[in-house]
């Protein structure tokens, strides 16, 4: 009875730090701990908070923790890992939405200048788009070519992320024909450069195809969703 109090008032002082402080008020291993709060409501949390810690390196690392190697934690059952991924893919989704709101590429005519850029080329070509954190175009720029091959590609990518201060990107290509749905190898060459990509902790917001009167955002598309999150 009495370590179910001493548990209780802890669980009282860090919801109560975190309401007056929010995230920034907690240590990471606290925030895991208020996380699991929720699944594991009557035991002590801290001991499997430092073990998830231990195991994935940071907050970021739990979060993007495949759904088995969660439970493989001691400490952690479904209903704890069903948690973690939903924390995720609902912050995921909030991002995401709140960058939708704010950038809108037709109201700022950003898809035409896009388009123009693209529809210059005589190859198909990998352009990247600056976006700043309120959803705001602030650069365009060419990195390579379909004559190159991929890893060529996503070398050039990390330079061209690297020089910039801007960490959320679109990807756009042009396809030569008038069909801008994506052919096998622009979904695998599109999830290598998604994944290296966030590998490097930059943001791909959309992979988005061009022709000259069409468009196609993989981001929109369900069956691609998953590349994003």
């Amino acid at each position: 009875m009495e370590n179910e109090n001493i548990h209780k008032d802890h669980r009282a002082r860090l919801k109560s730090r975190y309401k007056d402080l929010g995230l920034s008020g907690l240590s990471e291993v606290n925030a895991v701990e208020l996380m699991l709060f929720y699944s594991i409501p009557y035991k002590d949390t801290n001991v499997t908070a430092h073990r998830l810690l231990e195991q994935f390196g940071s907050l970021n690392g739990i979060l993007d923790a495949d759904f088995d190697a969660l439970t493989q934690v001691n400490g952690i059952g479904e209903n704890s890992a069903l948690m973690i991924k939903l924390f995720r893919d609902i912050s995921q989704a909030y991002s995401s939405n709140l960058f939708k709101q704010r950038m809108d590429l037709s109201n700022e005519n950003i898809e035409n200048l896009i388009r123009e850029k693209l529809n210059a080329e005589k190859v198909e070509s990998y352009y990247l788009v600056f976006v700043d954190n309120l959803g705001k175009l602030r650069d365009i720029e060419r990195v390579c070519d379909s004559e190159q091959n991929n890893e060529y590609c996503n070398r050039k990518f990390a330079q061209t992320v690297l020089r910039s201060k801007y960490k959320n990107v679109i990807i756009a290509h042009n396809h030569l024909s008038s069909f801008a749905n994506p052919r096998p190898n622009d979904i695998s060459s599109a999830a290598s450069t998604i994944a290296f990509l966030r590998s490097i902790s930059i943001n791909v917001i959309d992979y988005i195809i061009f022709t000259e009167t069409d468009r196609y955002s993989m981001k929109s598309n369900a069956k691609f969703r998953d590349m994003f999150l």
